[in-house]
């Protein structure tokens, strides 16, 4: 989780908001339709409880339709504007865009007060949602003076407040959704004074009382569980738990050099705790950092209530990962390593299609559906997915938002940049499509989009 160092849009792309406090997933989906009277294409991303921003998915005139599987309430953010959009699993939902605004329909008049809620509040105070107290201008400050940030943010907090209470007269909102506002809105101010507080970009001058004593204000703020589903509440515990590594000082008064592990421990407690746990374990883990593994040893060989998903998620990375050291390249869905010579040769008497893609890459997305067309027209073809995203997480959870989850056709390669695929076809971008033939020879190494009636006469001639 990176520290907050440049536009407060960046702490947003991770910011969701979700209230369930058990382990229990039951998932179900909500269908956005774009209006055929929109004028403009838009894309949206959210995050899961996981802390892992899902890629932004598009919607426009030749993809108006977009079913998103959610276990809880989440916002969907607009990937251009930042403005999230409050969401609820099992909806039917319609927007219109145009180049000025962006607004959502369901079948009932509360839940269209609540979908729009952020997006009024955006329009009566400009920015919200892409700045804070650390940059001016939407320009990064390098320094701050902490009397001056925690007004600015308590007014910012306030503002929000009271427009909602003017809000909800002529827009009834539920009571779920108001105590969830007011919050978030709490939370959203915390995490903010504390990413300026641990960051190392910033200079802070006119420390709070509490940086002396080691005792935070509000100090029972970080001890909600039933606040943790919601991930502004999160990321602030998160960055409360940065300064403290930064700073050294931690509540029960335990001196310097103590590790973010033995902080944690003394700190905090229950599913905060176990949270905070796995965020740190999950940066060692993707970012190679911390050569003591004693730790998530520890953390995967004792499960309880509070981390069962968190446990099955490290241990599915940690799989992952073991997957680079040997020669066997790709990894499917139910997580069995194989090589693309061996999926090849198990195709044979067949033409293989391989589509190159990624979570994050749009134009890839795009063509799955004629992909999927390819797949069903012509019997003797083979169609392999592989992914060169280089998170398990994203790459699962996009495989099966576009359908294609399937363990005999889906498939990652554990480490792109350095893998003999990426050497063998030089890849060096994507989309990037191969055509196979029926002995296992490439007959296109760069072949035609699969919606081209070239690649269908190339299919044609060699089948």
């Amino acid at each position: 989780m990176p520290e907050v160092k440049t536009r407060f849009f960046m702490f947003m792309l991770l910011l969701v908001a979700v209230r369930s406090s058990g382990q229990e997933v039951v998932s179900s989906s909500t269908t956005i339709r774009l209006a055929d009277s929109a004028k403009v294409s838009v894309s949206f991303f959210y995050a899961d409880q996981f802390n892992d921003t899902s890629p932004p998915f598009p919607l426009s005139k030749d993809s108006k339709e977009k079913q998103i599987v959610i276990e809880k309430p989440v916002l969907l953010f607009d990937a251009f504007s930042g403005i999230p959009y409050y969401i609820i699993p099992g909806e039917e939902l319609y927007l219109t865009a145009n180049d000025h605004s962006i607004k959502f329909l369901s079948s009932f008049k509360e839940r269209n007060n609540e979908l729009n809620f952020f997006a009024e509040l955006n329009a009566q105070y400009p920015d919200f949602f892409t700045t804070n107290a650390s940059m001016r201008m939407k320009q990064v400050i390098r320094s701050a003076d902490y009397p001056v940030v925690e007004k600015f943010e308590r007014e910012k907090e306030k503002k929000a407040l009271e427009f909602l209470e003017k809000y909800m007269i002529p827009n009834p909102v539920s009571d779920e959704f108001y105590q969830y506002a007011k919050q978030f809105f709490y939370y959203l101010k915390q995490a903010n004074l504390f990413a300026i507080l641990s960051s190392p970009a910033i200079q802070v001058k006119g420390w709070p009382a509490f940086a002396d004593t080691g005792k935070i204000a509000d100090s029972g703020s970080f001890s909600c569980d039933s606040c943790l589903p919601d991930l502004a509440y999160r990321m602030g515990a998160y960055h409360y738990l940065q300064y403290l590594v930064s700073a050294k000082k931690i509540d029960n008064g335990h001196k310097a050099g103590e590790s973010a592990h033995d902080i944690i421990d003394s700190v905090f407690s229950g599913r905060t705790k176990e949270f905070l746990l796995f965020i740190t374990l999950k940066e060692q883990l993707k970012y190679g950092t911390g050569s003591d593994r004693s730790h998530l040893t520890e953390y995967i060989t004792h499960q309880n209530e509070n981390n069962l998903l968190y446990v099955e998620y490290l241990k599915r990375e940690i799989e992952f990962k073991k997957s680079v050291s040997n020669k066997k390249e790709l990894v499917s869905m139910d997580q069995a390593s194989t090589s693309l010579d061996a999926l090849i040769e198990g195709s044979r008497g067949k033409l293989v299609l391989i589509d190159f893609w990624a979570s994050w890459c749009i134009p890839c997305r795009k063509t799955m559906p004629d992909t999927r067309k390819l797949a069903q027209a012509y019997d003797q073809l083979q169609v392999l997915y592989i992914s060169i995203d280089e998170r398990y997480s994203d790459w699962i959870k996009a495989s099966r938002v576009e359908r294609i989850d399937s363990p005999a056709h889906s498939f990652i390669i554990a480490d792109f940049q350095r893998s003999e695929i990426k050497k063998k076809f030089k890849i060096q971008a994507i989309p990037r499509y191969v055509l196979i033939g029926k002995t296992g020879e490439v007959i296109a190494a760069d072949s035609p989009h699969p919606g081209s009636l070239e690649l269908k006469k190339l299919i044609g001639r060699y089948l």
